[in-house]
């Protein structure tokens, strides 16, 4: 299964970039939007240039569609 591709820029230093991400979810990651309970998981490779991949190929489309409407807000967040 190919990985999942997303490439955007964000307007701040890597470190915060990577702070907003990891340690700051809830600036841009809604509260409603969660994957406990489905039959999916995401990965997030753990190295610069890392893949977010899915492992359930039924849902790939709707995970496409996800991270595209998610990306902004975290661009949003992360260059405040």
């Amino acid at each position: 299964m190919n990985p999942l591709v997303h490439e955007f820029a964000v307007d701040c230093p890597p470190e915060h970039a990577w702070a907003v991400w990891a340690e700051r979810t809830s600036l841009w990651w809604p509260a409603t939007h969660s994957v406990s309970g489905a039959p999916e998981a995401v990965v997030i490779e753990p190295r610069a240039g890392g893949r977010i991949f899915e492992r359930a190929p039924g849902l790939r489309e709707r995970n496409v569609r996800g991270w595209a409407g998610l990306l902004p807000a975290y661009v949003s967040a992360a260059g405040r």
